[in-house]
C-alpha cells in the first residue's frame, strides 16, 4: 500500500463561509485573471480543485499511484493565533469534514485532526472527539503555538493524552520564526520552514517532552527541516553545555527512535542525509498536494532514491505509515 502522510485538503464549508461572510477567520478569497485566490495573512495561492474538491483530489491520487493519504488541513487553517473556542468551531467544522471524507471514500483517507492549541485543554477534548468519535487516526499540530514553542509546559497534557490515544501526529511549520528578515525571496518558507521545525525537533527532545510523554511520535514536515545537519552539533552541545541537560539525562540522538520525517526534500542528498539518521522505518513518503513547494511524483523520488533496498522503499512507501496510522493490512 502506497501512502502519503502530506496532504492537504480545504472543507468546501469553510470557503463557502468566507465567500458568505467575506474576511471571515482572517481570510479572504478574491479573483483575479479568472482564478480564485486564497488570502491569509502574507500568504496567498491559487485556489486549485484538488484544494476542496473531494473528486480532484482522488485523481489526483491516482495519477500519483497512491492508495491512501493521511489527509489534513493546510497551516493556514490552524488558527492558533485566535481565541480558542472561535478557532475550536473552525476545527470541528474540518474534523467533521475529514471523517465524511472517510466514510464517503473508505480506504483512501485517513483523517488528522485539527486542534487549537492554544487552549491545551479544549485540544485535548477535541483530539479526544476526533478519534474516538470520528475515528480520525491522528493530529496535525504547527511548529510552535502563537510563537510559543512546543515545550511550554502547558502542551505536555496535550502530548501525554495524545500519546495515550496513539495518536500520529503530524507537525508542520507555520508562522515560523524570523520573519522580519525572510520577508523577501519566498525565504519564509525556504528557509523559515526547515529551521522552525528543527526548533520544534529540539524543544520536545531538550525540554524533556518525548521523556514525559512514553509513547508519543512525531513525523516532521519536509524531511525533518534541518535538524539531520544539526543533530551532530546537538548532541555535542549536550555534552560541552550545562543548559542542553536541563531537563534530559541522555543525548539527543537518544531520541531518534521517536522522530519520524516525511520524504519531502527536493533534494536526493538531503533526504540520504535524513535516512542516514533516522533510518527508512522512519521516514514516511510526503508530497504536500496541492502547493507549489510539493513533489508531484513523491513515488518516482523514493523509487529512484540511491543506496535503498526494495524493503527500505517499501517502508517509505507506506509501510511505517500503515502501522502508525493503525491501518489493517
Amino acid at each position: 500500500m502506497k501512502i502519503d502522510v502530506h496532504w492537504h485538503f480545504y472543507p468546501e464549508a469553510y470557503m463557502q463561509e468566507i465567500r458568505r461572510e467575506g474576511n471571515a477567520w482572517g481570510a479572504v478569497i478574491s479573483r483575479e485573471d479568472g482564478r480564485e485566490y486564497m488570502g491569509t495573512g502574507t500568504s496567498r495561492h491559487p485556489l486549485l480543485p484538488e484544494m476542496y474538491q473531494p473528486e480532484a483530489q482522488l485523481r489526483e491520487m491516482d495519477r500519483r499511484g497512491l492508495d491512501l493519504v493521511a489527509i489534513s488541513a493546510p497551516p493556514p487553517l490552524f488558527m492558533n493565533h485566535i481565541e480558542g473556542t472561535k478557532a475550536l468551531d473552525l476545527h470541528q467544522m474540518v474534523n467533521d469534514r475529514l471523517a465524511e471524507l472517510m466514510q464517503t471514500h473508505p480506504g483512501r483517507f485517513a483523517g488528522l485532526a485539527a486542534v487549537p492549541l492554544q487552549s491545551p485543554e479544549l485540544a485535548i477534548r477535541e483530539l479526544e472527539r476526533a478519534m474516538l468519535q470520528k475515528g480520525l487516526s491522528g493530529v496535525e499540530i504547527a511548529t510552535n503555538i502563537a510563537g510559543r514553542n512546543l515545550d511550554e509546559p502547558e502542551f505536555l497534557p496535550f502530548f501525554q493524552r495524545a500519546a495515550e490515544l496513539g495518536a500520529f501526529v503530524f507537525v508542520h511549520p507555520n508562522a515560523v520564526l524570523g520573519q522580519d528578515r525572510l520577508r523577501r525571496y519566498y525565504l519564509g518558507n525556504l528557509i523559515g520552514n526547515p529551521t522552525d521545525t528543527a526548533v520544534a525537533i529540539a524543544s520536545l527532545v531538550f525540554g524533556g517532552v518525548y521523556d514525559a510523554a512514553p509513547g508519543l511520535n512525531c513525523c516532521f514536515a519536509h524531511g525533518g527541516g534541518s535538524f539531520a545537519m544539526l543533530l551532530g552539533r546537538w548532541d555535542h552541545g549536550y555534552h560541552a553545555r550545562p543548559e542542553s541537560r536541563l531537563n534530559i539525562a541522555r543525548p539527543p540522538s537518544h531520541y531518534l527512535p521517536r522522530i519520524y520525517v516525511d520524504s519531502l526534500t527536493h533534494d536526493a542528498d538531503a533526504r540520504g542525509l535524513a535516512l542516514q539518521k533516522v533510518g527508512a522505518d522512519h521516514m514516511l513518503m510526503g508530497s504536500d498536494l496541492p502547493f507549489d513547494m510539493g513533489d508531484p511524483e513523491p513515488v518516482a523520488s523514493i523509487e529512484q532514491q540511491p543506496g535503498l533496498s526494495r524493503a527500505d522503499r517499501d517502508l517509505i512507501l507506506g509501510g511505517t505509515a500503515a502501522r502508525l496510522l493503525h491501518l489493517a493490512s
